[in-house]
């Protein structure tokens, strides 16, 4: 683990946060492509923030051209992020058939050259996150990418295993950064409407319940980050 600096905290914000605060970011998804709504994960019954995550995701693979070889995942042999990232082998690693190796707390799981790791909505169920992410590194290849999406705003769930409510953009990149990986983009979605709905019915809203789903900067709901081993 290494401590940033103020500067090199705020270099974070601006290089990868706060150029998200434009028109163009917050109308990329004014209108959802629901012509991709046609794969083995369907979006109805699902959290549209994921949804939107998971389309950002396909964006980001086909920009930085990301493919592994051997893919880690925990807890995520259903995720629909598999669907967007090609890969040769994948390795998954359920807490509940190993609630001693498998817990990232305490990580021992074969050393393989594992070259891209996912943590998908998982850093809010584990209590320290920064212990985590250095176990999950020291079984990453050099040069290995990381993936991550996390709530930044959330409601209970999964009790008792939900510790925090979410991570902002701003910290979920201080926090791969403290862990000595390269970070190579942030992203968020999120709206005043969603987190209305969220609290009030206590559930998480899927397309069809919103009435936009034009994105907020200043009102996230999910955040994520694609960062690289050092």
């Amino acid at each position: 683990m290494r401590l940033l600096s103020g500067d090199e905290i705020e270099h974070l914000y601006r290089k990868h946060v706060h150029i998200h605060d434009t028109a163009e970011y917050s109308r990329r998804y004014s209108r959802l492509p629901i012509n991709e709504n046609n794969r083995e994960w369907r979006w109805e019954g699902k959290d549209v923030a994921r949804v939107i995550a998971v389309l950002e995701f396909a964006r980001i693979c086909s920009l930085h051209q990301l493919t592994a070889k051997h893919l880690l995942t925990f807890n995520g042999e259903g995720d629909p992020e598999l669907e967007h990232l090609r890969y040769e082998r994948h390795s998954n690693f359920n807490y509940t058939d190993g609630p001693v190796d498998y817990d990232l707390q305490t990580l021992r799981i074969p050393r393989h050259a594992y070259d891209f790791v996912m943590l998908n909505q998982t850093l809010e169920h584990v209590y320290h996150p920064l212990l985590c992410l250095e176990n999950v590194r020291d079984f990453l290849a050099p040069g290995a990418y990381i993936y991550a999406n996390v709530p930044t705003v959330n409601i209970p769930h999964s009790t008792p295993f939900h510790y925090y409510t979410g991570f902002t953009p701003t910290g979920l990149a201080c926090l791969l950064r403290a862990c000595e990986f390269e970070v190579i983009e942030v992203g968020q979605w999120g709206n005043a409407e969603y987190i209305g709905r969220m609290f009030k019915t206590q559930s998480w809203p899927d397309f069809r319940q919103l009435r936009s789903y034009a994105g907020d900067f200043n009102n996230p709901v999910i955040a994520w980050v694609l960062a690289r081993k050092d």
